[in-house]
């Protein structure tokens, strides 16, 4: 599938025109399917309590400072934060479908990346310059496990960025607008919003 191809070649270029990336990027999760959406589970759980049921806190620090390497801020377009990637992310962790050997590798990797940065730079990841994270994600990326880790996370992102606000992601239709999307209709209410709508169906199956 060219799309894939395509996916290939860009993810290891930092280089290339950031919106032209996630436009294509944006077409390939859309064509392929790709979504986790089933996975963003609506909760009541919020901050600190949330985040250290699923993760330390040093680690919720690596995967945010990874996530706006990804996505960054350069005013061109939203970023990680302005698409309310972390707070997916913790959504999608919750989702009692996903094996716990998943849910731990999403967060384990960022274990990897700060045991790098003390490789290389002698200081854990988080206390590290704006400069030298980008250039020890640079270098991370092109080692096999940690670039896997980093498509994986990816990807979440642009499920941030495409998925329906009802879901957490997408505050204020915000990566819509910037791509000129069109969602479709109809498009979900609470009452058939993952995970409801699995339960709604399986009632109507039996």
């Amino acid at each position: 599938m060219a799309g894939k191809d395509i996916f290939k070649e860009r993810i290891t270029s930092w280089t290339m025109n950031r919106k032209e990336f996630v436009r294509s990027i944006s077409l390939l999760v859309i064509s392929s399917t790709v979504f986790h959406l089933d996975s963003c589970v609506n909760t009541s759980l919020k901050g600190e309590n949330l985040i250290s049921s699923l993760m330390s806190n040093e680690e919720a620090k690596i995967i945010i400072d990874i996530q706006n390497i990804l996505l960054p801020e350069t005013g061109k377009g939203p970023s990680a934060k302005d698409i309310n990637a972390f707070h997916y992310l913790l959504w999608f962790l919750q989702d009692k479908r996903i094996d716990s050997r998943e849910r731990n590798y999403h967060i384990s990797g960022a274990n990897k990346v700060n045991r790098r940065a003390k490789e290389i730079y002698k200081r854990s990841f988080t206390m590290l310059t704006p400069d030298e994270k980008e250039k020890l994600i640079q270098i991370v990326s092109k080692e096999p496990k940690i670039k896997f880790w980093l498509s994986k996370h990816l990807t979440l992102i642009f499920e941030a960025l495409l998925c329906d606000p009802i879901y957490g992601g997408n505050p204020d239709k915000i990566g819509w607008s910037w791509l000129h999307h069109n969602p479709g209709m109809p498009r979900p209410v609470k009452e058939l919003a993952y995970p409801d709508i699995i339960n709604h169906v399986q009632r109507n199956q039996g």
